[in-house]
């Protein structure tokens, strides 16, 4: 632990010791209070106004494919309906709402304005159950702009935005109005949040809007670096203490737990949920009572097991706020564990580029399939998005950070043919050029086996670049596949970025496979349809990768003002050994595609 570490470690145990000794509510009465506000998320009327604003019918057609492709695709567990309707309403939440740090001036539109004050709220505003109202000043007009901080979760339907508590509030309303049983989650510090109740998996998953995390408990304590002490949920149908999901150290978090003793805490939750249950049917309390005896037994669990290294991942610090702000927070970062591990593969998610099927040049680019990647920074920054043709969006992966390494895959639907990829486009995303990939290797699936999780299997290098440098933001470089393969799956992993030094991650714009032109796919159809499979002889397919490599083409601009016109760079060598492994491999189709290649002598 650094000397800063230490430092917002100390404040925050400063700033709980206080609150402690504060007089404030009773736990009882801070339990209750939380469960009043849950009651509202029931209310018909407030749940009609959320439904007016949320895309439910796409959500739910989009969330029903999602469920189906993750089974098809293998994954484990797959991903049921609900499930994926509750992460597609956090994607879509996070765009509907705004983070506001200061209020920008209503006056002259400029974002440039300075904390002035706090002020009494309005008649207006107290409709709105606005607590507070804070005043910012124009650097710009000298005007003054009033931020209220809403807690009526109709009127943050209307104004969209605010901090981590309107972004909970309103969240969770929208969560209760899709049909999810939900409820909303506080540390009694300075962070709220909600968990989902997932029927798949039997249990609460975790969900943070303003940070689009889905299912990442250890959020907090692994990438923040904060130190919790309480987190208690609360819905219309009962409350619970948490905590020990959100922490691996609870014995510690005990030990900061000062605002009531133990007892009396787990006391106020049976007398709290006592009385919400009191008018529901026998059968509906009796249920509810299983469920908490099972949440009960889960919990203890992950206390006794500790955290499984997929639960550490590479989760990052707050990304909310501004940076000053979430440095005077403590909340940059741990540095730890939970900063250097590695994370589980993302989900596979529709690619949606069937309209980018065909370049302007008449080129085919493989499509219709799924992305997936090592990880990402969802809801804004996914796998899915480095194939929709846009310069405006791109994939960030966290995990890349300080020598990590990152993968990309785009994987084809099952019953489709597989497809030889001859050349391949990467663009560079629109900032931080240190976070571009520099060394990577292009690798494919063969027909009949299946991606797996952890990096092993049977996947073929096909190509390998080290030390390629993009000279603009939103620069396309093609590079010709040096051993093309019909493959089901294609992955990009990226070993070293510009400068790991100084990155936090690794990002690119786009990743396009290329087929090749109509005439290019005839005559790789016509070979594979003759062709009888090469001999694999390992010691020519390094040179064969050099000579195709080494010659150079001009590349057109596929996408309309997407791509720059470039020059083709060649691979950089790799190990025969690898090579020759590959080479053997080889299916009858596969070695007709490099057969073609080796006749034609088109990349």
């Amino acid at each position: 632990m650094d000397l800063d570490e230490a430092l917002a470690c100390q404040l925050q145990d400063e700033e709980a010791a206080a609150a402690a000794t504060s007089q404030g509510p009773s736990c009882k009465e801070r339990l209750q209070e939380q469960a009043n506000a849950a009651i509202r998320y029931e209310d018909e009327l407030l749940q009609s106004l959320a439904l007016s604003v949320i895309p439910l019918d796409l959500l739910e057609q989009e969330a029903a494919e999602t469920a189906a492709s993750s089974s098809a695709l293998g994954e484990e567990p797959p991903l049921s309906p609900a499930d994926a309707l509750a992460l597609l309403l956090l994607e879509w939440f996070k765009r509907f709402f705004t983070w506001v740090d200061n209020a920008p001036c209503q006056a002259c539109g400029s974002s440039s304005t300075q904390a002035f004050g706090h002020s009494s709220p309005t008649v207006d505003e107290a409709a709105g159950e606005a607590s507070r109202v804070e005043v910012y000043r124009c650097t710009q007009c000298s005007a003054f702009t009033r931020f209220p901080r809403y807690n009526d979760p109709a009127r943050l339907l209307e104004t969209r935005q605010g901090r981590c508590g309107e972004f909970a509030n309103c969240f969770v309303l929208c969560l209760r109005a899709a049909g999810l049983e939900a409820r909303h989650v506080s540390d009694w510090a300075d962070h709220v949040w909600a968990e989902y109740w997932s029927a798949a998996q039997q249990r609460w998953v975790h969900l943070d809007p303003c940070e689009g995390a889905f299912d990442k408990p250890l959020l907090y304590e692994a990438g923040w670096g904060k130190r919790p002490a309480y987190a208690l949920a609360a819905a219309a149908t009962g409350v619970a203490d948490v905590t020990r999901r959100y922490t691996t150290a609870y014995a510690e978090a005990l030990s900061r737990r000062a605002l009531c003793p133990e007892a009396e805490l787990a006391g106020a939750c049976v007398q709290v949920n006592a009385r919400l249950r009191a008018a529901l049917p026998a059968e509906r309390r009796a249920a509810l009572e299983e469920r908490d005896r099972w949440e009960e037994a889960e919990l203890d669990s992950r206390q006794r097991r500790g955290a499984h290294g997929a639960e550490l991942t590479g989760l990052p610090g707050r990304q909310t706020g501004s940076a000053e702000w979430v440095q005077q927070r403590g909340e940059g970062g741990a540095g730890g564990a939970g900063a250097r591990a590695r994370a589980p593969p993302t989900r596979y998610r529709a690619a949606k580029d069937g309209a980018l099927a065909v370049r302007g040049d008449g080129c085919a680019r493989l499509c219709g399939g799924y992305a997936r990647a090592s990880g990402e920074n969802a809801p804004g920054e996914t796998a899915a998005r480095a194939f929709d043709g846009s310069l405006a969006t791109k994939w960030l992966d966290f995990g890349a950070a300080g020598g990590g390494t990152a993968w990309l895959e785009y994987i084809l639907p099952p019953g489709r043919e597989p497809a030889a990829v001859l050349r391949y486009v990467l663009t560079s995303a629109n900032d931080a050029p240190e976070r571009d990939p520099r060394d990577w290797k292009l690798e494919g699936l063969p027909a009949n086996d299946r991606a797996d999780d952890s990096g092993a299997g049977s996947w073929l290098e096909l190509d390998r670049r080290e030390n390629v440098a993009f000279r603009a933001r939103g620069q396309a470089q093609t590079f010709r596949v040096a051993c093309p393969a019909a493959c089901r799956a294609y992955r990009l992993a990226v070993s070293c970025v510009r400068e790991p030094w100084t990155a936090n991650s690794v990002q690119l714009a786009g990743l396009d496979l290329l087929l090749g032109s109509p005439a290019e796919q005839a005559e790789a159809a016509a070979v594979c349809a003759s062709a009888a499979p090469l001999p694999p002889r390992a010691s020519t397919l390094p040179q064969e990768m050099a000579r195709l490599g080494g010659r150079r083409m001009g590349a057109a601009s596929p996408l309309g003002s997407r791509f720059a016109r470039l020059d083709l760079a060649a691979p950089a060598p790799a190990p025969a050994s690898a090579h020759a492994t590959a080479l053997a491999g080889l299916s009858p189709n596969q070695a007709a595609a490099l057969a073609l290649q080796r006749a034609s002598g088109r990349a």
